[in-house]
């Protein structure tokens, strides 16, 4: 959401996606990088938002530490948050 309260819609691609979901655990030792699901191969064109799907295969249960990147005009937009998987 904008600070507005509207959707986001202008999502620019970043190394040919949407956005990057980069996933640490609390061990340590398992990362993982997640793209949005597409339909087709991004053009420098296209924009995106405000809904993307990604599909999170967690290979163990326990927390991780979650880093989304997005460019909007050109500006990378970076942001922090974080799930607990269940067994």
């Amino acid at each position: 959401m904008k600070a507005d309260g509207t959707p986001v819609t202008e999502l620019e691609p970043v190394m040919g996606a949407f956005s990057h979901l980069v996933a640490f655990h609390a061990d340590g030792k398992t990362v993982l990088h997640i793209h949005p699901k597409t339909a087709h191969r991004l053009t420098d064109a296209d924009r995106g938002g405000p809904q993307l799907d990604f599909q999170f295969c967690a290979p163990k249960p326990g927390f991780f530490r979650l880093f989304v990147q997005v460019q909007i005009a050109g500006e990378q937009k970076f942001a922090p948050f974080g799930v607990i998987v269940k067994p």
